[in-house]
């Protein structure tokens, strides 16, 4: 009987727990609204804009850099239990979008990630994905954290549309794409799961980034193409591949958005990293604020070219504060704060020679050196 018993446990633990919301788009756009400029929202049975079964949904806006357009999906239900939140996002341009979710009378949380063009790409995000928009116009959180219980709506935006609000002049010399004209994005298989991807469960503190998850949590504003490469041809495990275009007149940023993590007790930021060609780039930690823009830290790297792996360990401790960013009250780099991580590739800036170069970074974490 006890036999029994246990095996009949097994076998229930063995089943995935129902999802909390499922959505096919066979028949209708199940409550989605286009909402921001000329924007308009509908099925598609187009065979070739279709991943699986027979309808997507489809989502065709204008990037004007007027308010942006957003697809909105009003929550009707408690998101109590997301584990997961997984979908299928095809668009007609590389850019990068993101996946928001908005508190009721509390804080917009939103994840970025990569688009390839015509390429549909798989979703993965966990709540612990989502971090908190601290933007001019963005509502404050009076608690400060994700509250899944109070979700009030979903939304799907393509985060490129707002850097034609910039008119391209950052007032800095960043590269930024022009994304301005009529876009498309398509969505199919939307789910929220109370079942954690099974990537996620490996997860350690101190970790960054392994490029585990299907999508590429990183991007840029302009200048430079992302892909995952899991051959393991130039370096062991999963790597993103950044092809980027070295300007002289034009600095490449590529930047990834980091959840809440305390790397108190850390040392150093180790990875690997390989590059075609000699590489000039700049490592940046930015801290979070109350007060919009927190202050940055950065750190010089060479790169040595050839496409041969070299290993890096940077010392925390000899991480900069940037002298044409915002001050820092306590002028300190402080490790259980930090907001996003960027890689400013200015190598033409040193040569003088605008090329095209390929840079892979393998996992990417804290240690504490012994």
């Amino acid at each position: 009987m006890r036999t029994c018993a246990l095996f009949l446990l097994l076998t229930m633990a063995s089943f995935a727990a129902s999802p909390i919301l499922k959505q096919d788009f066979e028949q209708d756009e199940m409550g989605w609204l286009a909402i921001g400029g000329e924007s308009k929202i509908q099925i598609t049975h187009d065979p070739s804009l279709v991943k699986n079964g027979k309808g997507s949904l489809e989502f065709r806006y204008e990037a004007s850099g007027a308010k942006p357009s957003i697809a909105v999906l009003p929550a009707r239900r408690s998101l109590t239990g997301m584990k997961s939140l997984n979908l299928w996002l095809m668009s007609d341009a590389e850019t990068v979008a993101a996946v928001a979710l908005i508190e009721e009378n509390g804080g917009r949380y939103a994840a970025n990630f990569w688009l390839e063009a015509n390429t549909w790409q798989r979703v993965e995000l966990t709540p612990e994905d989502f971090v908190l928009m601290t933007g001019a116009n963005d509502p404050k959180d009076p608690d400060g954290r994700l509250d899944l219980d109070q979700i009030k709506a979903i939304a799907i935006v393509d985060v490129s549309q707002m850097f034609v609000a910039t008119g391209f002049d950052t007032h800095a010399p960043i590269a930024v794409a022009d994304h301005s004209g009529p876009h498309t994005l398509w969505m199919d298989d939307f789910e929220v799961s109370p079942n954690a991807p099974s990537w996620d469960a490996v997860k350690s503190a101190f970790l960054i980034d392994d490029y585990r998850a299907p999508q590429i949590n990183w991007f840029s504003m302009g200048g430079a193409s992302l892909k995952l490469d899991s051959s393991g041809s130039v370096m062991k495990g999963n790597t993103i591949r950044i092809d980027c275009n070295q300007m002289s007149d034009r600095f490449v940023i590529v930047t990834h958005m980091l959840p809440a993590m305390d790397l108190r007790g850390a040392t150093h930021l180790a990875f690997d990293i390989v590059s075609d060609k000699v590489a000039h780039l700049i490592l940046a930690l930015q801290e979070k604020s109350d007060e919009g823009e927190g202050p940055r830290y950065h750190i010089d790297l060479e790169v040595p070219g050839g496409n041969k792996a070299v290993h890096r360990e940077l010392a925390f401790s000899a991480f900069e504060l940037a002298e044409d960013g915002p001050k820092d009250p306590d002028h300190k780099l402080d490790l259980d704060k930090l907001k996003a991580f960027s890689i400013v590739n200015v190598t033409a800036a040193y040569t003088g020679e605008d090329s095209i170069n390929t840079i892979r970074i393998g996992k990417m974490e804290a240690i504490k050196a012994k």
